[in-house]
């Protein structure tokens, strides 16, 4: 499902180019003689909170994703083990295996 979201790519490539444009502006308004002005300083700082949170939103995005694709793989695979005739256990410990956790009884 990750190959079919290619806008994910798109987002975290934008990011680290904003990122490089904000440090090239840092620097470059560091090096003005008289320093940088605190409108903006103000401005820059604004610019860099408003990206870290929009990463961390991006981050969160795509935990919730792979959860929900782990979470259908391990019961597509819990289906068909349990058609199978694989025991109760063998199909636990393989969704266990899948969703990386250790589920209860």
């Amino acid at each position: 499902q990750f190959g079919e979201m290619p806008q994910t790519d798109i987002g975290k490539a934008l990011m680290e180019m904003v990122k490089q444009i904000a440090f090239e502006t840092s620097l470059k308004l560091g090096e003005q003689e008289g320093g940088i002005e605190p409108k903006q300083l103000a401005l820059l700082s604004s610019a860099i909170q408003r990206l870290e949170q929009a990463e961390s939103l991006s981050y969160k995005r795509e935990l919730a994703i792979r959860k929900e694709v782990a979470q259908q793989a391990a019961d597509t695979a819990e289906k068909i083990v349990t058609e199978a005739g694989l025991s109760a256990s063998t199909v636990k410990k393989l969704k266990e295996q899948i969703l990386g956790v250790t589920l209860g009884n």
